[in-house]
C-alpha cells in the first residue's frame, strides 16, 4: 500500500491491445499515453500517467507493455513490467487487469494465470478487472 498521503498508485496491465493507454487517458481526461486502435504492440516501457481529483487525491496511474506484446521476447516483457517500481515506490493500491470485450477465451486466462505467478496470487486482492471495448 503506498505511504504518501492523498496518492493513490494504480497499476495497469493487460494484453498487447488491450487498450491500457486508452483507458488511463479516459480516466486522467487528456492524452497523456500514446494510444492507437491497433492490437499490435504500442507501449514499449511502463509510463506515468496523474490526476488530482475533486477530493484532493492525486491518482497515478502507471501504464505498462502488454502482456504477449506482439514485438518483444516474454522474457523482456517482464524486464520491463518490473520498471513500474520507478513510478511506485512506496507501493500500489491497486491493479487494472484490462480484457478485451468478447476475447475472454484461453489465450485471456493463460495471461491472468501468468499474472499471478509475476506478481503472486496476492494479486487478486488488490485488482479491478476491466472489460473494454476496443
Amino acid at each position: 500500500m503506498s505511504s504518501i498521503p492523498n496518492t493513490k498508485t494504480v497499476l495497469v496491465v493487460g494484453d498487447s491491445g488491450a487498450g491500457k493507454s486508452f483507458l488511463i487517458n479516459l480516466l486522467v481526461g487528456k492524452n497523456a499515453c500514446y494510444s492507437a486502435n491497433s492490437r499490435q504492440s504500442v507501449t514499449k516501457d511502463c509510463q506515468l500517467a496523474s490526476v488530482l481529483g475533486d477530493n484532493g487525491v492525486e491518482f497515478r496511474f502507471i501504464d505498462t507493455p502488454g502482456i504477449n506484446d506482439t514485438e518483444m521476447e516474454n522474457s523482456k516483457v517482464q524486464e520491463r513490467l518490473w520498471e513500474f517500481g520507478h513510478f511506485a515506490p512506496d507501493g500500489l493500491n491497486a491493479i487494472i487487469v484490462v480484457i478485451p470485450r468478447g476475447r475472454f477465451n484461453k489465450a485471456v486466462h493463460d495471461d491472468l494465470v501468468a499474472m499471478e505467478e509475476f506478481f503472486s496470487d496476492r494479486i487478486w486482492k488488490h485488482s479491478i478487472v476491466v472489460y473494454n471495448q476496443t
